[in-house]
Formats: C-alpha cells, structure tokens, sequence
C-alpha cells in the first residue's frame, strides 16, 4: 500500500508539473528566445551614441530581452557594399534627411511595416515610408570660447570673416551643409538656398578653403578641435556642443542660421532582424524614451508628448525650443 501511494503521489506530482510546464512552457521559451535575440544598430558614435544606449538600447534591452549591439558608423558606401554583398551586418541604420532619398533611391532600405510602428504622436516630417524620425538635430556654427574675442560669431559671414574672427577653421568634409552655409556666407537668405546653386558656392569656399585646416568627417571631431584650440570655428551638431558644454569644454554655438532636420532610423535591405528591428523603432517612437534622449543630449523630440516631460531649463537647449527654431532653416534632403 505504501509503494502504491508513493507511486500515486509521484505520479500526480509529475502529472501536475507537467500541466505547470505545458501552461508556461511558451511564455519560458518565447523569454528564453527572446534573450537570444539581438540586433545590431548602427549610429554615428561619440557622445551622441552614449546617449542612444542610456535613453534607448538598454531600455529597450530591459525590456524585451533583445541585445542591442551598437555600432558606427552608417556611410551610404557601407551600406551599399553590406547590401550588394548580401552580407547585411546592420539591423537599423540611423541617416539624416540630407541622406534619407539616397538610400531609398538606391534601395538600400526597405519600406516599413507601419502596423508595427505606432506613428499617431509623431510630427508629420518625422514619419517616411522608410523612415522614422525620433529626434530633431542642428547643425550649427560653433567656436572656441577660448579662441574667438569679444562679440560672439552670429552667422556664416562671420564665420568666413577672417579678419574679424582670425584663426583656422574647421569644415565639413561632406557637400551637404557646405554648400547652403555658403551661399548664406554669401548673402542667399534661406528661404531661396533651393535648388542649390553649385557654382556660387563653391566659389564661395574657395574663399575660405586657405583657412581650413581640417575637413571633418566624424561628427566628433569638431569638439576635440575647438576645445583643444586647434581652430576657433566649425560647423557642428548642436548636441556635441551642448553636451561639451556640460563637461566644461570651451566651446559654444550660435543657433542663428542653423540648419535642422530628422535623423531617421531605417531598415537595410536584407537585415537578419527585421522584426527585432521594428520592434526597435516602434519603442523610440514613445514619449518616455524620446524624453530620456533629450535630456541625455539636446535634440528635440519627434513624439509630440515628450517635450512635457523634458525639464524646462533642457527644453531651452533643444533646436526645436521656439527661440531657436525660427532662427534655423529646414534642410531640404531631396
């Protein structure tokens, strides 16, 4: 009698184990699948990439159980020699309007799934077919606090004043940018940069080209050289200078005449993680983690609720505070 109860106690025991397990099993595997999982995003590195991880990667990481592996940085070449190869390394690139028509004329990315992505709070520019815009950034003239006397620089005349700004300067590496901030140098007045005429303005920074000492490529660079003094001025992203300024760095901006537009992030055509990916965008387009970035680095939100949970004083730093939008102009990427 007592094997036989043993024996009955065993089996209802295992019985009710199994109808545990058979009840759990797909939420225990679905984490378990779900921690193996990873993606990897691809962004433009610096103090800016530090920000995605605290506002964005680990959250998103906590989460979901999905590892977030970061990288830099997404030139258009990369992506396309990933992409011809059929070797896509990149899950979600990060691209700004000045190379979003580039990569979908070329098909480098993929349309998105929109029923996977909850778009309603966005800004309308910030919502694309192959994109999805989750910050607001600015290119800006910036300087040395330490290099540039008196009367702070307030456009890209004074920028090419070298009379009454001396020093080298540093530029951007890239025609994007350079082309409109000097035909503004120049005297075009925003409104009328588009269609851009070339010649104009390349004649216009054979003028300055004798002055510059370096053609940045890496949105980093500008930092380093303004504050270890190698050059007094360069074009640089508002939120690398800010965030410079909170170390104590001496560099400063003007936002007058600043340049603002979406950065996106997109999907590479042939991605190993597409699904992951979306998951990913659809995240960053949420109020609470838009907010965290903006109060990690200062660009402005896409998500229409994230500006309330952004304390007043940050608010004040991000390009899309009024004072410092209707100083700016928007890039047309087309």
């Amino acid at each position: 009698m007592r094997e036989r109860g043993s024996s009955r106690r065993q089996f209802l025991t295992r019985t009710a184990a199994g109808v545990a397990g058979a009840a759990s099993g797909p939420f225990i595997l679905e984490r378990a699948r779900a921690a193996a999982r990873e993606l990897v995003v691809c962004s433009w590195g610096g103090a800016y990439q530090k920000a995605l991880r605290q506002a964005y990667f680990d959250p998103f990481e906590k989460a979901t159980g999905i590892k977030v592996i970061d990288t830099s940085a997404p030139e258009v070449a990369r992506v396309k020699a990933q992409v011809e190869s059929r070797n896509v390394e990149w899950d979600v690139i990060e691209a700004g309007t000045r190379w979003y028509s580039v990569l979908v004329n070329q098909k480098l990315v993929q349309p998105l799934d929109m029923k996977a992505i909850d778009t309603r709070d966005l800004l309308p520019d910030a919502v694309l077919a192959h994109g999805i815009g989750h910050n607001i950034v600015s290119q800006t003239l910036s300087y040395s606090t330490s290099g540039v006397k008196g009367e702070p620089p307030r456009g890209w005349a004074d920028f090419w004043d070298v009379k009454k700004y001396p020093g080298p300067r540093a530029y951007l590496g890239d025609v994007t940018y350079a082309l409109e901030f000097a035909l503004l140098a120049d005297g075009v007045p925003a409104d009328r940069l588009y269609p851009v005429d070339v010649d104009r303005a390349f004649g216009k920074l054979a003028e300055l080209k004798p002055h510059v000492k370096v053609w940045w490529k890496q949105g980093d660079q500008p930092i380093q050289l303004l504050s270890q003094g190698e050059v007094v001025m360069s074009p640089a992203w508002n939120g690398r200078v800010l965030a410079a300024q909170d170390k104590k760095l001496p560099v400063a901006l003007t936002w007058e005449q600043g340049c603002y537009s979406p950065s996106f992030f997109l999907i590479p055509t042939g991605a190993p993680h597409v699904e992951e990916a979306h998951r990913f965008i659809d995240f960053t387009c949420k109020a609470e983690p838009q907010a965290e970035l903006a109060k990690e680095i200062p660009y402005g939100p896409t998500n229409r609720k994230a500006l309330d949970l952004v304390p007043t004083e940050q608010r004040r730093r991000l390009p899309t505070y009024p004072d410092n939008f209707k100083v700016q102009w928007a890039l047309d990427g087309e």
